[in-house]
Parts: structure tokens; sequence; C-alpha cells
């Protein structure tokens, strides 16, 4: 329910297609096995950002013995990060906690606050919007709520375990 597959983070990878000087935002990053996988198998630079402690020690750790050197985690809160440094953006439910009861919760560092998770999710959005164009998203479970307008879903890919979408954000590119 929390991680994401290997095998779609291979995909998502794929969908994103990013250049060698791309940077990847995973926004919830839990273990870090998209940024891990993703790095060691397409071009880019992938950085998981994660408020837990103890899941930012294990991606650490697993980036390390895999040497996937593409991939940095950050301790931290993705709502307060500056995201111009960032092209691309992968978003598996990282707010859906805020809205589970205690049986669906990876611990008790996050508690149902409803208020809270739909503030994350304007935030988000907000955030999104200032993106220049060009910009792409990648959902897997989506994140919590729409996307802003200026965002078109160029691809789709079914897995078994849930859809990926890809969305890309309309306008003219800045130099």
């Amino acid at each position: 329910m929390h991680w994401s597959p290997a095998e779609a983070c291979v995909a998502a990878a794929k969908l994103l297609n990013p250049r060698a000087n791309d940077r990847v935002l995973d926004v919830g990053a839990g273990v870090g096995k998209f940024c891990v996988l993703a790095s060691l198998s397409h071009r880019g630079n992938f950085v998981g950002v994660e408020m837990r402690e103890d899941l930012v020690i294990q991606a650490e750790a697993m980036a390390h013995h895999f040497d996937a050197t593409r991939a940095t985690f950050i301790h931290g809160d993705a709502l307060e990060l500056d995201w111009s440094d960032f092209n691309a953006f992968y978003f598996y439910n990282p707010f859906g906690e805020l809205r589970f009861d205690m049986t669906r919760r990876i611990d008790n560092e996050v508690t149902y606050d409803p208020a809270k998770h739909k503030q994350s999710v304007e935030t988000v959005r907000q955030k999104l919007s200032a993106m220049p164009a060009g910009t792409k998203v990648l959902l897997h479970h989506g994140f919590g709520g729409r996307l802003p307008d200026q965002y078109e879903q160029t691809a789709v890919e079914q897995l078994e375990e849930g859809d990926l979408e890809l969305w890309v954000k309309r306008g003219v590119r800045r130099r």
C-alpha cells in the first residue's frame, strides 16, 4: 500500500525518460526504491525527500549498497523545499496517510488530519503551477488531488498495481 513496486519504479523512470541533466524529485520517497532503481536504469538525477529519518537512513544505505550515485535523499518536508531546482516529479500518493485510519498507516508519526491533507494537496498544486512549461509529473495512485489545468496527460501505463500517469505542463519553455 505504501511502497512503489520495483516494476512500477522502472516503468515510471521509463515514462519520465529523463535526460542526463534532469533532476527528478520523489515526494515522499520512503525507503528510496524509486530513486535507486530509476538512477540505475535511466539518466538523470533522482532526489527523494522523506519526513521519516529512519526511512531516509535506509534509502541512503540502499543507494550506497547498489552504488546508485545519482540517487540522493533529503530528510525533510517536500512542501518546504524549493522545487525550482527540479524539472520532473514522482508522486506515489504521498499524503494518503493523512486520510488513513491507524490500520493503514506506516507508523504513528503521521496522524489522521484531513485538513492537513487538503492543505498539502493545495500546496503541491501551487508549486506545480509555478513550474515552467515542460515540467513532467508522474503519478502512481495520484497525490490526492487534481493537477493544475496547465498539465496535460501525455501517457498512461496500466500496471497490475495501478496506473502510471505522465503529465507535462503546456506552454512555452523558458530557455
